[in-house]
């Protein structure tokens, strides 16, 4: 779900921080979903970008890369972004990968901050509780 005026251009001493708060499990897609959010929002100017992913509930190798990309691509065009990694499994991972961006412990509480939302479950087995529950019904 995106807010409807998310994308929209704001004044560049706006104080406005565009938080993408990342969901479920970063894999090389979400990392490409990603990029490309970034590289539209970047454009427009006029706001801090945040990452977030504290509500990541994986992150694969090949994702963790896409996201390096994408925060580098954004930061050699001049504009700025932070990160919000949430778990130390994540801040651990980012390090690992020497993705040179500000961290925050929080996001901001300015008033003046829109939200984007990326979620994204990689397919997979399904969890044992369902397969049991599946099964009992036979």
């Amino acid at each position: 779900m995106v807010e409807a005026d998310a994308f929209a251009p704001a004044p560049s001493d706006s104080g406005i921080f565009v938080a993408i708060d990342l969901i479920g499990d970063l894999d090389a897609t979400l990392g490409e979903i990603l990029a490309s959010t970034l590289e539209r929002l970047a454009s427009l100017g006029g706001a801090d970008l945040v990452v977030n992913c504290k509500h990541l509930s994986n992150a694969r190798p090949d994702g963790i890369a896409a996201l390096s990309r994408a925060i580098e691509a954004v930061q050699q065009h001049g504009y700025p972004i932070y990160l919000l990694a949430g778990s130390r499994k994540l801040r651990l991972a980012f390090k690992a990968a020497r993705i040179s961006c500000p961290q925050l412990d929080a996001l901001p509480t300015t008033v003046r901050r829109r939200h984007v939302i990326i979620a994204r479950h990689a397919p997979g087995p399904a969890p044992e509780r369902v397969k049991r529950a599946s099964q009992s019904r036979l």
